[in-house]
């Protein structure tokens, strides 16, 4: 066996071009934001004003994250907040609606009827149960 044997294929092209084809490009990296401690603390607390307890902060991340824009706007507005502070009112709705959305594909609804919120209550606490929070929305509701 000939040494000439060994080195077939050296001059191949890069793989991404094998893979994706000459003509196209690699997708391009985004940049996800990732939610600061101050304003993870905010989350935490609003949602336990409300007899809802992530079982860490980890998780609670991961769910908020799903939101970019949201977590964009929290890192703006409670980069320096004290962790004793809630979230202001669109905030808090915006938390809820990621939470709502992350746990039963619903958001969470604002001007519903009683009845249907009651559903809807009752749906999102079985599934935040099934994921290990610490819930009492009826309590809230």
């Amino acid at each position: 066996m000939l040494i000439e044997d060994h080195l077939v294929g050296i001059d191949s092209p890069p793989i991404w071009v094998i893979r994706v084809g000459i003509d196209e490009r690699p997708v391009p990296e985004t940049t996800l934001a990732t939610l600061l401690p101050p304003a993870l603390a905010c989350c935490r607390l609003e949602l336990e004003q409300r007899h809802i307890t992530p079982p860490s902060d980890f998780l609670l991340r991961i769910v908020v994250e799903e939101d970019q824009k949201l977590v964009r706007l929290l890192n703006v507005r409670y980069a320096d907040a004290a962790a004793d502070g809630g979230l202001e009112a669109a905030e808090r709705a915006a938390l809820l609606d990621v939470i709502s959305i992350h746990f039963t594909g619903k958001q969470w609804p604002c001007s519903a009827r009683m009845e249907a919120t009651r559903r809807f209550v009752v749906e999102l606490q079985g599934a935040m149960r099934a994921a290990r929070w610490k819930v009492d929305l009826l309590a809230v509701a």
